[in-house]
């Protein structure tokens, strides 16, 4: 295995090591390498590999590799300054990019489909000299691959997802605790109307247990881990990352909504299961996605708060998830 192996030598130092790696190859070795210099990779290798944040997004010969990627460069001149928003107008465009010398223009091109924005050039009254189609380099091909395969704040979504669903602990709180709180509450109760409100102990309190689980996976998961991760730099250093601003809140809240909606669905179950609670369609619906929906606002102050308290002060809340066992009376959702 070798890594970026030709960095810093010299034109013929390059051309005698990639000399003897193919002797190698053609005695029947397999020789692999990682490298930056995708013109190295498009000329030497046999196959090629491309790899993106941990995932294989592409794996073939280098011809398949860019055939792949779809998309083909046009290149050509134009007489004076070109007039780049009836460019952009052209059909299948992909990427634009337009250089000024002298009195003329260059414009470079990709397109999905190069004989349709060759035909509506010369529809738009344009004479382009040195025209050249061609299919895209590997280094392109690789920009196009991996720019399909998601952004960093896709991926950080990901992560924060998975990261809250093997928590046991926090899962445990989020999912599991609040069913089980509401059939220790609701358990022994009747049937029998509450006064003034026409709803019965088991509706009354599955409505409060969901709430309660939403509430505890949106807000105190969320503030309790911004806070630690803020202790101890994590958040500092996706600052230095290609991650937008709103990349870490939009992560975390997506995370923490993932787990709630279980949640509030498992409490409805047990509910209509044990307690024998009866709904139309519409109203088990509306309960479960107006819950949903609130939790939100409850996400968004979680994140206000991890980012303002300290992880200590979170975790001493008597209604965290780390507590021993979380108060839904201190919560105020009793």
């Amino acid at each position: 295995m070798l890594d970026e192996p030709t960095t810093g030598m010299d034109v013929s130092s390059r051309q005698t090591f990639w000399g003897a790696m193919r002797r190698q190859a053609d005695e029947g070795r397999t020789v692999l390498f990682a490298t930056h210099y995708l013109e190295e990779a498009d000329e030497i290798a046999d196959r090629v590999i491309v790899l993106h944040r941990g995932r294989v997004l592409a794996d073939g010969t280098s011809a398949e590799i860019k055939a792949r990627a779809g998309a083909r460069r046009i290149t050509f001149d134009l007489e004076g300054a070109a007039d780049r928003g009836a460019l952009e107008a052209l059909p299948h465009l992909t990427s634009l990019t337009v250089s000024h010398a002298g009195s003329g223009s260059t414009v470079r091109i990709q397109s999905q489909d190069a004989d349709a924005t060759v035909h509506a050039l010369y529809g738009l009254g344009l004479y382009p000299r040195n025209l050249e189609v061609s299919g895209l380099g590997l280094e392109q091909a690789f920009i196009a691959i991996t720019r399909r395969g998601g952004g960093p704040m896709t991926t950080l979504i990901k992560l924060e997802i998975l990261r809250a669903l093997r928590n046991k602990k926090f899962m445990f709180f989020s999912v599991i605790y609040p069913p089980a709180l509401y059939l220790i509450i609701a358990g022994g109760a009747d049937s029998k109307p509450l006064p003034g409100t026409g709803l019965n102990m088991g509706l009354y309190y599955m409505v409060s247990m969901a709430a309660f689980g939403a509430m505890t996976a949106v807000l105190l998961g969320n503030s309790e881990r911004i806070a630690k991760e803020r202790e101890q730099g994590w958040v500092r250093q996706l600052r230095l990352t290609a991650l937008p601003g709103r990349g870490y809140v939009a992560a975390k809240i997506a995370a923490a909504a993932t787990v709630s909606l279980p949640s509030i669905l498992l409490v409805m179950i047990v509910a209509a299961a044990v307690k024998g609670v009866r709904l139309e369609a519409w109203q088990w619906i509306a309960i479960a996605v107006g819950t949903w929906l609130g939790s939100f606002v409850f996400a968004a102050l979680g994140v206000a708060i991890g980012y303002l308290a300290s992880g200590d002060a979170v975790r001493r809340s008597p209604c965290s998830a780390s507590s021993p066992w979380p108060s839904s009376a201190a919560c105020g959702c009793r």
